[in-house]
């Protein structure tokens, strides 16, 4: 029967409030960034209606242009293919779950349930047939789910619910009884959940069910029983535990908390007054794996729930940031086994959410927004002591941010206000050991009074020496003793605050005690107590201060290289190392006793040679700002983690000065792009082992296709062996390493056991070739990391056979031997015969001789005749004369009887029995 609960609690706080809980929304507030994932990227479609992930690790679109199997290189897209067996049902994918044995189920909108066979990459559909009641109830499926013990559960639109036993292949009905009030309520079945105590829930158009299984019957529990309205609060929509226990309950006009024992529902209504009422409906809920609740919305974007905090906060799509949420329609929301979050959007594709970049925060000037940076283009941070950040641009001036208040405040320069700052274009900010906060510009050193807001300017006097040497002010340093330093454009400044004066330090050519050069760009005073001087073009210089002269420090051998020679940067790390940033060498390191320099560059791993940034976390670790990312170095293992902007940067580029930590280990960078916060120990690595897989194989650059008839019987993602011809002697294989935070920084090593033992490291590249192996046995193996370095080095392998050419099999040999041997064994049969033979003759033809009184002059002659030999020939052979062989000839005749040489030929063949 329909349970019936009291929901005044709820009605009266939402008419009281609008709403139980509020929603906030705001940029400034912590907006997720997301990474895109659309159509331009391999996508079939947009409109990504549900995800799921394998027990291999591949992930699963389906979207309403086809299924999609997602490696984080490439998509495979199934698509329904006219008259062709064995293909998918529809193109409208509406859920997928995997059952056992690894078998995958797809239900479709109007294609009914498709299983996928891993190894032949083929489908089997089943459909409603009417005249079939053990056949699918019906073909418009919305759900399917596999619970604890392996059971499939499909729920229709329109058939109700379905339970499916694969070995027979027959379906099971569960479906509206009007008369009985233990069968469900409504046969359009929305979503399907087991809780942890094994209890099976059903949501439908007619509210929220409880399944019995002994029983096979239905308890039903409305949230609203007074509400009949079609698009009613009793249309659930979404089924989710939580892991303290709750049971969240997804409806048509949002979100509540279903109590078991009490049998009680706590609604959480978002924003009722508002003009569309979709913007309510729950589509999707998930807890994450730090206890946040996501709950998508049919139009109200992204809403979140985080415990311990009142309310809701809201975010939702923005065209003019591509970072935001793409779009307020989420279909889906699926928390992949590395702890990534996927969004599924209705119009705008999949949107990637990972934890562990957002810790880049990210600050910039956004249009027609009255409340944010002045200009995106930073060149200098700090934050004093109070906690207020004074952020420097170009051109627009400085910035005050209240971090706590979230509000930005700008000073700018006014034509009519000599209290004004004295230029928009802002370099160093720096506050002294009395609190005065003094802004180097490009025209004007100033200090500011906090008070009254005003500006005092300092600049260059032509005809003072005590005034300012430039009026550009680059560099501002205040030293152990309280000296106040300026660099300029042309030389270093040293203010004296009680005077208002300033000496001057320039650099003189003829004069080595001197700077090497007048352009300032960097400054820094040392642990004991030393001043550097970075410069434009003419190296590092240290000051003695009792002489009051300088010692220059060529950072490379060629002084005249100035680009090189250009410190950007100065900074020492927890062992009192001195580094350097130049402008094209990457990063120096400075040894003090010997006064030299060793040198880290992109090939050492950086990913960019200009070092804008150095500062150092209290691990020990040196952040650098460049001209490509944020990069993190280890000095102790001399290895690099570099950031980019998928991990939440403003900007590959970065700019000269704008580097800051602050009293809480924060650090702050400045670039093009605005600027970015981040504490170095928030920053997380990702410490998922990665599947690896192989995903592809072609022979000559063609893919191989599943067949008997192919080397490939099955799919070769799941082949442990393939047997190859000699003649497939060009062999490609494609793999991926199945972590998606990055995927284009995964990297792959391989070795092929029976050609060559050692690993290759690949980089980032997914695939390998072979040419012209030798016919043999060979294994293949793979190992492969995730983006921050983290190796699965089981990996995968795959054993390939190649069979040689039919004369280099065994048995090719063999038939060769005996066939070889036979030939020989008849030739010496024949040839003992012949021998035997000739032994014969001879010995006949002895006795002929003998008995006809033949000398042994006429044997020779008759052993030419009997070949065929003319009286010439004979002549030649025995060098005797033509009447001699004449003699000879007429002798033999007289003696046997004989007129002719046919006549002595056939009376020799008789004699010896031929």
């Amino acid at each position: 029967m329909v349970k019936r609960f009291n929901i005044t609690i709820m009605l009266i706080l939402s008419a009281l409030s609008g709403f139980l809980f509020p929603v906030s929304s705001s940029k400034a507030d912590g907006e997720l960034i997301f990474e895109n994932i659309s159509v331009a990227q391999g996508l079939s479609q947009s409109s990504v209606q549900c995800i799921f992930q394998d027990s291999k690790g591949f992930l699963w679109f389906g979207t309403g242009n086809g299924l999609n199997k997602y490696d984080g290189n490439e998509f495979t897209v199934y698509s329904p293919v006219p008259g062709q067996p064995g293909c998918l049902s529809s193109k409208n994918i509406r859920s997928i779950c995997e059952g056992q044995a690894g078998v995958l189920w797809i239900g479709t909108r109007r294609g009914g349930l498709n299983r996928f066979d891993r190894e032949t990459r083929t489908f089997t559909c089943y459909k409603h047939e009417s005249n079939n009641p053990q056949s699918l109830s019906h073909d418009r499926i919305r759900c399917v789910f596999t619970d604890r013990s392996g059971v499939l559960w499909i729920g229709t639109r329109g058939g109700g619910l379905n339970r499916f036993d694969p070995d027979r292949e027959i379906f099971t009905h569960y479906q509206a009884e009007p008369d009985n009030p233990n069968s469900l309520n409504s046969n359009e079945i929305a979503d399907i959940f087991q809780d942890r105590s094994g209890t099976l829930w059903i949501g439908s158009n007619g509210g929220l069910h409880k399944f019995d299984r002994e029983k096979e019957n239905f308890t039903t529990y409305q949230i609203d029983p007074n509400d009949s309205n079609s698009t009613s609060c009793n249309r659930v929509t979404k089924i989710y535990e939580d892991r303290s226990g709750a049971l969240w309950i997804g409806t048509e006009c949002g979100l509540s908390q279903f109590d078991r024992e009490r049998e009680t529902f706590t609604g959480y209504i978002y924003e009722p007054n508002y003009s569309n009422g979709r913007v309510n409906t729950v589509l999707a809920i998930h807890e994450d794996r730090s206890g946040v609740l996501w709950i998508g919305t049919a139009g109200g974007g992204l809403i979140i729930f985080e415990p311990g905090k009142k309310g809701f906060t809201r975010h939702r799509s923005d065209p003019n940031d591509s970072t935001c949420l793409g779009d307020n329609y989420i279909n889906t929301i699926y928390e992949d086994q590395s702890g990534l979050i996927w969004i599924g959007t209705r119009a705008a594709g999949l949107n990637k959410f990972d934890g562990k970049k957002g810790k880049f925060t990210h600050y910039q000037h956004t249009l027609n927004h009255p409340n944010c940076l002045s200009n995106n283009s930073v060149y200098s941070i700090y934050e004093d002591r109070s906690g207020i950040l004074w952020i420097g641009t170009w051109g627009g001036g400085l910035n005050k941010f209240d971090r706590e208040k979230k509000k930005f405040a700008c000073y700018r320069y006014q034509d009519d206000n000599p209290l004004s700052l004295s230029h928009n274009k802002v370099f160093p900010i720096y506050e002294d050991g009395s609190g005065t906060l003094w802004i180097g510009t490009a025209n004007g050193l100033n200090k500011f009074n906090r008070q009254q807001e005003t500006f005092t300017r300092y600049f260059n006097e032509p005809n003072n020496p005590n005034s300012l040497s430039n009026s550009c002010a680059k560099v501002i340093l205040e030293d152990h003793l309280g000296g106040l330093w300026i660099g300029t454009d042309y030389g270093l400044n040293r203010f004296h605050l009680q005077k208002n004066t300033f000496t001057r330090y320039i650099g003189d050519p003829n004069n080595p005690d001197t700077l090497s050069e007048n352009l300032i760009c960097s400054l820094y005073e040392d642990k004991f107590g030393v001043l550097w001087i970075g410069t434009i073009g003419k190296g590092l210089n240290k000051f003695n201060r009792e002489k009051e002269t300088f010692t220059r420090y060529q950072c490379l051998n060629n002084p005249n290289d100035l680009i090189k020679n250009e410190i950007l940067s100065i900074r020492e790390d927890l062992t009192d190392t001195l580094w350097i940033g130049t402008a094209g060498n990457g990063l120096l390191k400075f040894d003090r006793e010997k006064e030299t320099f060793s040198c880290y560059t992109v090939k050492d791993g950086l990913p960019n040679n200009v070092i804008y940034g150095i500062l150092p976390d209290d691990k020990g670790n040196l952040w650098l700002s460049t001209n490509k990312g944020i990069s993190r170095f280890n000095p102790y293992k001399g290895t690099f983690k570099n950031y980019e902007l998928r991990d939440g940067l403003q900007d590959y580029e970065f700019n000269q000065g704008a580097y800051h930590k602050n009293r809480n280990g924060e650090m702050f960078f400045g670039g093009i792009k605005g600027f970015n916060v981040f504490h170095p120990d928030k920053i997380e690595e990702n410490q998922h082992i990665p599947p690896i897989v192989i995903t592809n194989l072609k022979i000559a650059n063609k893919p191989v296709p599943i067949g008997e008839s192919s080397p490939l019987k099955k799919h070769i993602s799941e082949a442990e062996i393939i047997i190859l011809s000699h003649k497939d002697n060009i062999l490609s294989f494609e793999f991926a390493a199945l972590d998606y935070a990055n995927p284009g920084k995964n990297e792959y090593m391989y070795k092929l056991e029976g050609f060559n033992n050692d690993w290759i490291h690949l980089g980032n590249k997914h695939d390998v070739m072979f040419t012209n192996l030798d016919p043999g046995e060979y294994t293949l193996k793979i190992k492969g990391s995730n983006n921050d370095g983290i190796w699965n080095n089981q990996g995968t392998s795959i054993k390939i056979i190649i069979k040689p050419p039919f004369w280099r099999t065994w048995w090719f040999r063999v038939l060769l031997v005996l066939i070889v041997s036979a030939l020989a064994f008849l030739w010496h049969k024949s040839r003992m015969k012949q021998l035997t033979l000739k032994l014969k003759t001879e010995t006949e033809m002895g006795r002929t001789f003998s008995k006809y009184n033949i000398s042994q002059r006429e044997r020779e002659i008759i052993r030419l005749v009997l070949k065929g030999k003319t009286n010439k020939d004979i002549e030649g052979e025995l060098y005797i004369s033509l009447k001699t062989v004449k003699s000879h000839i007429y002798n033999i005749y007289q003696k046997l009887g004989v007129k002719n040489r046919l006549e002595l030929i056939h009376i020799v063949q008789k004699s010896i029995g031929y």
